[in-house]
């Protein structure tokens, strides 16, 4: 029997399969980022459909349920996530600054 969890997640993990595609069409995403996010949002759904998927990583790492998988799974998944774009921010933000430090130099120089 499905429950309205499960309902919940598939049709989460569809709505966002359908985002994901509609800004790739719209070129906001490379192939690679493409293929990421799709295979995160069809996993999300075949767990959200089949939760006994679970079953062997809970039992190898001897957690009480697959709740908790998913839970520091998606723990382990947000902080590499904020990791990546504090990197990205702070590259951003070092070419920022040699862009100002460049234009100031430039007015400067008039």
């Amino acid at each position: 029997m499905v429950l309205g969890i499960q309902v919940a997640g598939v049709c989460f993990a569809l709505f966002m399969l359908y985002i994901t595609y509609t800004s790739s069409k719209k070129k906001q995403f490379t192939a690679k980022e493409w293929v990421f996010w799709s295979l995160i949002w069809v996993m999300i759904g075949l767990i959200s459909l089949f939760p006994e998927l679970l079953d062997s990583v809970v039992k190898r790492f001897h957690f009480a349920r697959a709740l908790d998988v998913i839970i520091i799974g998606g723990f382990i998944f947000l902080l590499g996530i904020m990791f990546y774009q504090y990197t990205v921010i702070r590259k951003c933000q070092r070419s920022i600054e040699e862009l100002v430090r460049k234009v100031a130099l430039e007015k400067e120089q008039r």
